[in-house]
């Protein structure tokens, strides 16, 4: 799963806005990034932006799951002792589940399907 991030990044870096572009193919973004997030974060204000709508990142990511839990099987057959990861579970796995059981988090969260068109300004003037 998370292999790039650590927390302690999180940690360290702080801005009030937070940009996850990635559309769900390869997985990306992973729902434990926004996770730990808010756990570096806290109750800080910040807000977290999404480039596409959530529900096509969650598409994404799903068939991407797929993809690699068949690799996975595949690989048992030449070494049983592959393990291959659970079935999908939008409950467990998608971000949208995330952000609905999560009040907190959700109003933290701005995605494309909001708003026609997203600009941020990411440094002072």
């Amino acid at each position: 799963m998370l292999k790039i991030l650590h927390q302690d990044f999180l940690e360290r870096i702080i801005s009030k806005h937070y940009v996850f572009s990635g559309n769900g193919e390869h997985g990306n973004p992973e729902r434990e990034t926004p996770q730990m997030l808010l756990q570096a974060r806290g109750d800080d204000d910040f807000t977290m932006h999404f480039t596409y709508p959530l529900e096509e990142i969650d598409a994404k990511r799903e068939k991407d799951w797929h993809k690699q839990q068949q690799k996975q099987k595949n690989r048992t057959m030449k070494n049983p002792e592959v393990e291959v990861r659970v079935d999908w579970s939008a409950q467990e796995h998608s971000l949208i589940a995330f952000f609905e059981a999560n009040n907190y988090a959700a109003r933290k969260v701005r995605s494309s399907s909001q708003t026609k068109r997203m600009s941020l300004t990411c440094l002072s003037p």
